[in-house]
């Protein structure tokens, strides 16, 4: 069995468990909450899931469009552990809806919400993998044998799933109300959402620079923002003292403490509350006996929430985003001013502008070296930039898997965000791209590099 073959049939079989996994859990609580109606919306969108999938598998699909479809996967994780966060605190006590509390519960709203939510949870993933599978088929040369292995996987996973829920009957509703679903949900699509195979098997690494990217770009503003420009040493102290914020480690702890916390609050919040007696119950032992029921409920309803948190931090290390051994940095190649002009071939010997690499060249002004980048964007178009960005010192780009990486502060930049002024983000330069070469007017490049060092450039403000 080739390496494409077995690869194609994990990720069926990934696919399959989890959603087998995600299925029984709704399903069980629909049965215990009385909501059995809800199963028809259910399937319709598990309906509308595959026919994406089936879709996606046979048609052309944009590099656009396929990273759109991976991002999803994380957005769509995030948007579920809030409303799973959402959901606890307001089954404490906390009311979060207001008003709309009693139309949230109307099966007007429920069903159209149940299927909504179907196409967003499974969409996502099984498209991604789907498109995986393909870029596997072409790559074994063989599509039929790796699309058979695929599906062979997933439908053994389901056929699995489905003898399981047959012979073996576990009762959750004691453990599962709506915000424990929710969580679930959200902690299975973070630790199986990966659609990359062998090579990706959970979120977590993609979640984690998503988060580092949330607070560098939190603390950058702060920091820029309360600044004295006046004071050269205050800003150097400043820019040290981001540059540990922005470490590798410090990152992945203030991560996970982002994550973390609003969970732990709501442990704290629903133990801390006391237990409302109800004026009915006045025998001691009846009052004893219902205060202890309550707290064996909490109890019971926090154990899907401590296993969330535990799952978290056994694993948030060990799959950690790509460091700096994951970052490939490109040797700068040395160009020249031919008539006011940089002239970069769009090939070359060993080099191809339009491979989706990073690459790097090196231009002497004044005897300064000033490094600039080119690379070619998901959408086709080449992005041609200063190897500086407007906040950071200029230590310059380097590229990981799906993005490209400041190397001063370790933010990750997704590709299609490249040529795009602001943040962290590589200095745009104007350039005129013919089909043989990339010309790039000397005097814009000293205009960017002079603005750059002096730290005027747009958004940045001065170090």
């Amino acid at each position: 069995m080739s390496r494409f073959v077995l690869e194609a049939l994990f990720i069926g079989a990934k696919e399959g468990v989890k959603l087998s996994l995600c299925v029984l859990l709704v399903l069980a609580y629909l049965r215990n909450g009385g909501l059995a109606y809800l199963k028809r919306p259910l399937a319709a969108g598990l309906a509308v899931v595959f026919l994406a999938s089936f879709i996606v598998m046979t048609v052309d699909v944009t590099v656009g469009t396929r990273d759109t479809i991976v991002k999803m996967i994380g957005y769509v994780f995030g948007l579920f552990y809030f409303f799973s966060v959402g959901a606890l605190f307001h089954a404490t006590g906390t009311d979060l809806l207001g008003p709309f509390s009693g139309i949230a519960e109307k099966k007007a709203v429920l069903i159209p919400a149940t299927l909504a939510l179907t196409i967003l949870y499974f969409v996502p993933d099984m498209a991604g993998s789907s498109l995986y599978v393909t870029d596997l088929s072409g790559m074994a040369g063989g599509a039929l044998l790796v699309r058979a292995a695929a599906g062979a996987g997933f439908a053994l996973s389901l056929a699995g799933a489905y003898l399981l829920s047959r012979f073996v009957r576990v009762d959750l509703s004691r453990l599962f109300g709506l915000p424990q679903l929710l969580l679930a949900l959200a902690l299975i699509k973070l630790l199986a959402g990966g659609v990359h195979g062998f090579a990706e098997l959970s979120l977590i690494p993609a979640v984690q620079a998503g988060l580092r990217k949330l607070i560098h770009d939190v603390v950058h503003q702060t920091f820029v923002f309360l600044m004295v420009p006046d004071h050269a040493l205050l800003s150097t102290t400043t820019w040290n003292f981001i540059a540990v914020l922005f470490g590798e480690t410090a990152g992945l702890w203030l991560s996970l403490v982002l994550l973390s916390l609003p969970l732990i609050l709501f442990i704290v919040k629903h133990f801390g509350e006391q237990v409302a007696v109800p004026d009915g119950i006045s025998v001691p032992a009846r009052r004893r006996s219902f205060v202890k029921s309550i707290q064996d409920q909490r109890v019971l309803k926090s154990l899907p929430v401590l296993v969330f948190l535990l799952c978290i931090m056994s694993v948030w290390f060990s799959q950690r985003g790509e460091g700096t051994s994951g970052i490939a940095v490109p040797t700068a190649v040395p160009v020249v001013d031919e008539g006011g002009a940089v002239v970069i071939p769009l090939q070359a010997t060993q080099r191809d502008l339009r491979d989706g690499a990073l690459h790097k060249f090196s231009l002497s002004l004044d005897g300064e070296a000033v490094r600039l980048l080119i690379m070619r964007k998901p959408d086709g178009t080449l992005a041609t930039c200063l190897d500086a960005c407007e906040i950071c010192p200029p230590d310059g780009y380097g590229q990981a898997r799906e993005h490209v990486v400041c190397l001063y502060c370790m933010t990750p930049i997704p590709f299609d965000t490249v040529g795009k002024p602001g943040g962290c983000n590589p200095i745009p330069l104007p350039a005129l791209v013919t089909d043989k070469d990339v010309r790039i007017q000397v005097t814009d490049i000293e205009r960017a590099w002079a603005l750059m060092k002096s730290g005027q450039s747009k958004g940045g403000g001065e170090r």
